[in-house]
């Protein structure tokens, strides 16, 4: 080999690195719109208190890559997946404390400003999964049959791994050795199913009617139970008993069911979550922005709320308890 050719090859190599190098990319920010001290991001970051970042992400720039923000350390807490950059964090502003990549595949850097903007349904899209596949899945739905509903539960991220097919109520995922393990979601059919935290629908659960390649939300390996959701409504039906919460604004996002008191939604995986909510007709609840029933407490009858703001109790409920005969708001 010539001098010449192996300088060539050498500079070629360091260009593969340097490409490599930059292959995943985020930027996290102390405050909104990309503002204050910044921490550059290339690969897993499990405790970002390491970093001197623990709680204080207000906004993120995607350079390239599909990546997982977490409340807790250790990715645990609630968690959101998104491939694109955020100029606020909302309900995640200060409460965010690892940071894992999903996939290194697309580089963003190209239209990243064209996505900057993060209105309310971007964000539920991004919570809830991408449905840039929207017109495979319908063609699925079609050869499935139009009224058939079924829910498929892959292990993996993006449809892979092992995977169970649900048709119908399954109260306990442990049952068909598919307890916290689901990962990605297709959905066939017409339809909604509510999949849950825990087993007979306890804790947390969530609304699904589009894939999912990857569960956000704190669900990912978390979900227990499954049924189609017919008591559904994305734009807020009442529930037939007890209280609904939701992470998004007008009724959108995660959904916590709650028919009982909860002194404490910490230990449900929504505290402060809220941003929206819907009582039962007939029934009166209290909610307030302390656990145990302490702090400011609101009384909500019969209610339909699709922004808590209005009230100041956005991202504030911690706890809740059902009422009678109280004044509403």
């Amino acid at each position: 080999m010539s001098v010449m050719r192996f300088l060539i090859s050498g500079a070629l190599l360091a260009a593969a690195q340097t490409a490599t190098a930059v292959a995943q990319e985020i930027i996290v920010y102390e405050h909104n719109n990309y503002q204050g001290r910044s921490v550059r991001v290339t690969g897993d970051i499990p405790n970002l208190d390491h970093r001197g970042f623990n709680d204080r992400a207000s906004s993120i720039r995607i350079v390239s890559g599909t990546w997982e923000f977490c409340q807790h350390a250790n990715y645990g807490g609630s968690c959101f997946v998104a491939d694109n950059s955020r100029s606020s964090l909302g309900g995640f502003n200060d409460h965010m404390s690892s940071i894992r990549l999903v996939s290194s595949r697309g580089d963003r850097r190209d239209r990243g400003d064209r996505r900057d903007r993060w209105d309310d349904r971007r964000d539920r899209d991004d919570r809830w999964g991408d449905r840039r596949d929207r017109r495979d899945r319908g063609d699925r739905r079609g050869r499935r049959g139009r009224g058939q509903s079924e829910i498929v539960l892959f292990s993996g991220p993006n449809y892979t791994g092992q995977s169970i097919t649900l048709r119908g109520a399954t109260d306990n995922l442990r049952n068909s050795g598919f307890n916290d393990r689901a990962r990605s979601i297709r959905v066939y059919g017409r339809g909604s199913w509510r999949v849950c935290q825990h087993r007979d629908y306890g804790g947390a659960c969530m609304q699904v009617s589009d894939d999912m390649p990857y569960i956000g939300g704190g669900m990912a390996g978390e979900i227990s139970s499954a049924e189609p959701d017919y008591n559904s409504n994305r734009r807020g039906t009442r529930p037939r008993q007890g209280i609904w919460l939701f992470d998004g604004h007008d009724f959108d996002g995660r959904r916590f069911d709650a028919s009982y008191d909860i002194p404490n939604l910490d230990g449900e995986g929504f505290n402060d979550r809220a941003d929206s909510l819907v009582v039962a007709r007939g029934e009166t609840w209290e909610v307030c922005e302390h656990a145990y029933y302490r702090g400011r407490c609101e009384i909500v009858d019969s209610e339909s709320i699709p922004d808590l703001s209005r009230y100041g109790f956005q991202n504030r409920i911690s706890s809740m308890r059902r009422l009678d005969g109280y004044q509403r708001w």
